[in-house]
């Protein structure tokens, strides 16, 4: 049993301000034993504006319901959407919204089934005939820009699996690669390898800085102890703030144990503040792989100074 809906293209032109298209599907259902499928139709919608007019595009698929007992599935179509924006100051939209599915079966002894929905492949493509202006960057200008200024040979890199934001300098590249297990940077002066233990033959200062925490609680804390875990063959550093004031720092003991391990630092008793950083840096380009750092706060009753 099969539902399968036709091939449809709308095209048009908005030649009135405000106009607009759309296609609206029906509501589907599909109940029946044995393999019911739904396959909904490729949609091609295309659209032009001109001089000032704003016009829009919409696709709307219908809610999407099957029960039956055995194979059933729901095909969503490949989507294609186009826009042109032909002069002046305009501001255009398109918008495709896909449909609530709901899939339901029954399953027998001695017997499987399957059930399956496959969105489609979306493709939005638009196109401006005028230029736009260029993007003021000046930092703190609220609406302007970023934000952010980034001098030569600054990076800003996001980890997709926990939207964490890292900044590296001196690090001008404008393509990477990776070969043999080497990863290869690459700009006008040559191809690098991001390897080895210099900066081809200059020590690598690190530091790792963590952010502002209030350890959860609004009143003052003073911080005695820190305990830092971490793998060097050098020295290294610990540095902490206190309301965003002035750096102090402690050197990390050196144990004499090779490989990952921790050290406890004492902190200044003169130091308390509601709002605490911390950050851990090598000495003269030493390695530094740190796996955890932990200030332990006591709690004060005040909550100003």
């Amino acid at each position: 049993m099969a539902v399968t809906l036709p091939h449809l293209t709308v095209a048009g032109a908005a030649d009135y301000v405000g106009g607009e298209s759309f296609i609206v599907l029906p509501a589907l259902t599909v109940q029946g034993f044995g393999g019911p499928t739904i396959q909904l139709p490729m949609f091609t919608v295309a659209g032009v504006g001109y001089t000032g007019e704003v016009g829009s595009g919409r696709i709307t698929l219908p809610a999407l319901e099957v029960a039956g007992a055995g194979q059933n599935a729901i095909q969503l179509p490949k989507l294609t959407v186009t826009g042109v924006g032909r002069t002046g100051d305009l501001t255009g939209s398109a918008t495709i919204e896909l449909p609530l599915l709901t899939v339901d079966g029954a399953g027998y002894q001695h017997q499987i089934g399957t059930a399956s929905i496959t969105l489609p492949m979306l493709r939005i493509i638009g196109a401006a005939s005028t230029a736009l202006p260029a993007a003021d960057t000046t930092a703190g200008a609220a609406g302007t820009g970023t934000g952010k200024q980034f001098v030569a040979g600054e990076a800003l890199v996001l980890n997709l699996k926990n939207s964490a934001a890292t900044t590296y300098t001196n690090f001008g590249f404008n393509s990477f690669a990776t070969l043999n297990g080497v990863m290869l940077a690459a700009n006008a002066a040559g191809i690098f390898a991001l390897a080895g233990e210099s900066d081809n033959g200059t020590g690598i200062d690190a530091t790792v800085r963590l952010g502002v925490t209030e350890f959860g609680d609004s009143r003052m804390k003073r911080v005695p102890r820190a305990y830092v875990g971490y793998r060097t063959n050098g020295e290294c550093v610990l540095r902490v703030s206190v309301d965003e004031g002035e750096w102090f720092e402690y050197a990390l003991e050196d144990r004499d144990v090779e490989g990952i391990h921790a050290t406890r630092v004492k902190v200044g008793k003169g130091l308390k503040g509601r709002y605490w950083q911390a950050e851990v840096a090598n000495v003269e380009g030493a390695t530094l792989d740190l796996d955890s750092l932990e200030l332990v706060p006591v709690v004060l009753s005040r909550r100003i100074a």
